[in-house]
């Protein structure tokens, strides 16, 4: 989903061609419910940014230095949020999903 279109206010999403990336779990070209997605975003002012893909392995390596093994989606989830600490501050709360076990993925 884009940024861009959440900016515009967009009530639904179209189509958009998936590139190969390192966070396989998280590239979809048209989530299932936009819409009810786009609508929560709007209800409680999600901001939303992109995740810059250089950043996903060093994130991965982070979580690994606290004990948590996990595939590059996961990693991707902390890098976003590295990457809105350092271009919005740190929030006041953050809940993060941590999951996958790094089992499934065959990156380096």
């Amino acid at each position: 989903m884009t940024i861009a279109l959440m900016s515009a206010g967009a009530a639904d999403i179209t189509y958009e061609a998936v590139q190969p990336m390192m966070a396989e779990g998280i590239a979809i070209g048209l989530p299932m419910r936009s819409a009810e997605i786009l609508d929560y975003v709007y209800k409680y002012r999600v901001q939303g940014i992109t995740i810059p893909e250089d950043k996903i392995l060093s994130a991965r390596e982070k979580i690994a230095r606290q004990g948590i093994y996990c595939e590059h989606t996961t990693a991707a989830v902390y890098a976003g949020y590295e990457h809105y600490c350092e271009n919005y501050g740190r929030p006041q709360e953050a809940l993060l999903s941590m999951c996958g076990a790094g089992l499934k993925s065959d990156h380096a």
